[in-house]
């Protein structure tokens, strides 16, 4: 769910920037494309990762495990964006950006009402 909202809220800045810059036909790519629903959900697994390791492993070991993977992810992202900047899908107009994004918005609603609830085991200090 927090992934979803996450590619959404990323899918809308790129629309204000595109909006901002008063493009209202865009060139769409494999890159354009997934780079929101990528960075959405890949943030949302490595705070989900960090939260899970931090529990059963050494805090340094966590440390370095998610400099590593934020190094990994970088450079998978950063790869994914340049080349597929270079396949471009089509032309279309500014605003297929806005359903997206709405799409995005629903699919979280979705998984929101369809997951199960996870329960919290309160610590005591």
């Amino acid at each position: 769910m927090v992934g979803s909202l996450t590619a959404c809220l990323i899918t809308l800045l790129f629309f204000v920037m595109f909006l901002v810059s008063a493009e209202m036909t865009v060139t769409y790519t494999w890159g354009l494309l997934l780079l929101p629903v990528l960075g959405g959900y890949g943030v949302t697994a490595g705070a989900l990762f960090y939260e899970f390791a931090i529990e059963r492993m050494n805090r340094g070991l966590v440390i370095a495990l998610c400099a590593l993977g934020v190094i990994v992810f970088s450079a998978g992202m950063a790869l994914i964006f340049e080349y597929g900047n270079s396949r471009p899908i089509g032309e279309a107009p500014l605003w297929w950006m806005l359903t997206m994004a709405i799409g995005l918005g629903a699919l979280s609603v979705v998984l929101n009402a369809v997951l199960p609830r996870r329960r919290r085991l309160s610590r005591r200090l």
